[in-house]
């Protein structure tokens, strides 16, 4: 696999902190940043796939419309409390 470099510029404290888990853990400060990008683009990843998903969902008319589940919502904890609206 091929690298690239990458300059990113850390406030003192962030980069104390760093060096510092580093140290601690026996791991280089690139393996350190390496993994934290890596960890951080797996959630966005995560996060955009599934709002895609809902956006296909909605433009497929699968979604439940806003007022009938702060309907549900609202009764949650009365004694009429609602089912799940479903679609």
């Amino acid at each position: 696999m091929s690298t690239e470099t990458l300059t990113v510029l850390l406030d003192q404290r962030l980069k104390e902190r760093l060096m510092s888990l580093a140290a601690d853990s026996d791991r280089t400060v690139d393996e350190l940043a390496v993994q934290a990008i890596e960890e951080f683009l797996a959630v966005q990843d995560w996060q955009i796939a599934g709002v895609k998903k809902a956006i296909a969902s909605m433009e497929r008319g699968e979604a439940v419309p806003h007022e009938e589940v702060a309907d549900w919502v609202g009764s949650w904890g009365t004694e009429a409390e609602r089912p799940a609206p479903r679609r």
